[in-house]
């Protein structure tokens, strides 16, 4: 069950951790920013136990002042996607915050994606400007102003609201865009390196090569990285429930790296109607992805799922 949008407290119970909130940020544009900063940043990431993502994030950090400064500064873009979070309200900001993370790596360096901590700006100017009154909530800036906003745990609309709000993604480099001109393969995966007409529907040709993809072995997990060596907690922790269930045998289990074809990576998102990774997928049928997988594992019908999604065949 999802969990429900968390009020924010009042500005008056915080004004002990606004004294104190953090003073880190990445957005060049906005001020001179150093090596130390930067470091600093990532060591409290590491630090963070209830951190949503498990791998570098995409995000940048604001704190208040920079808040006011990116609502009021005529900055290098017009468009900004800001996210905020609270660590008493882990569950499902952590939710928005693994589908954000993917989302943004599209955009990096054409569009900013900002993480928030509402308890350190929920007193401030700019928060009351954002409109923001409960946890998660996302909102798009565009020119200084709210453009559109997504409140609450709903990462289909957030994902909604992403392709409505922003431009497509950055296009590939012009010589790769030319080789995909006429649909062909971005590698042995016979997905088209450009998967998505200018509708953003999937080709004809991507189509059919991932409906084969899914089915290459009975069961299918879509990676980062390699079971032997996952470049992601997510996949990581997905490997591990599937070897600690029995279903980690050769002649049963294939994996597909994402990272190494943008094309799989890209239109397996339109093609499964998920947005993030890792995706496991019994005899061409997507099963979900890390919590998914995870909670069933954790009640101990994995197996058993796994099991009676291939009797079927």
């Amino acid at each position: 069950m999802v969990a429900p949008v968390v009020d924010v407290p009042t500005a008056a119970a915080l004004d002990a951790a606004l004294a104190n909130a953090p003073v880190v940020s990445r957005l060049s544009s906005l001020e001179a920013g150093n090596k130390g900063a930067r470091e600093t940043e990532k060591n409290a990431n590491d630090r963070r136990s209830n951190a949503a993502v498990s791998e570098p994030q995409p995000f940048n950090s604001l704190n208040t002042l920079n808040l006011n400064l990116l609502l009021t500064t005529n900055t290098n873009t017009n468009k900004a996607v800001v996210s905020f979070w609270a660590s008493w309200a882990a569950g499902p900001c952590n939710q928005m915050d693994a589908v954000a993370a993917e989302l943004a790596k599209d955009y990096l360096g054409a569009v900013p994606f900002f993480r928030v901590e509402a308890d350190g700006v929920a007193s401030s100017a700019a928060a009351e400007r954002l409109g923001v009154a409960a946890v998660p909530t996302t909102v798009f800036v565009k020119n200084g102003a709210v453009a559109g906003k997504v409140e609450g745990p709903d990462p289909p609309a957030l994902v909604d609201a992403v392709a409505a709000q922003l431009e497509p993604p950055p296009r590939a480099e012009a010589k790769e865009a030319k080789e995909v001109e006429e649909g062909a393969p971005s590698s042995s995966s016979g997905v088209p390196a450009e998967p998505l007409d200018s509708s953003g529907n999937l080709t004809e040709t991507a189509k059919r090569a991932l409906e084969a993809l899914v089915k290459k072995h009975p069961v299918m997990l879509f990676m980062k990285g390699d079971p032997d060596q996952p470049r992601c907690g997510f996949s990581r922790k997905v490997v591990e429930a599937l070897r600690a269930s029995g279903l980690d045998e050769p002649q049963q289990l294939g994996t597909f790296d994402i990272l190494s074809d943008d094309g799989v990576r890209s239109g397996l998102k339109v093609f499964s109607d998920w947005p993030t990774f890792p995706q496991l997928y019994v005899s061409g049928e997507l099963v979900g992805g890390c919590d998914i997988v995870l909670e069933m594992a954790q009640e101990g019908t994995l197996r058993k799922t796994v099991d009676e999604m291939l009797s079927v065949l």
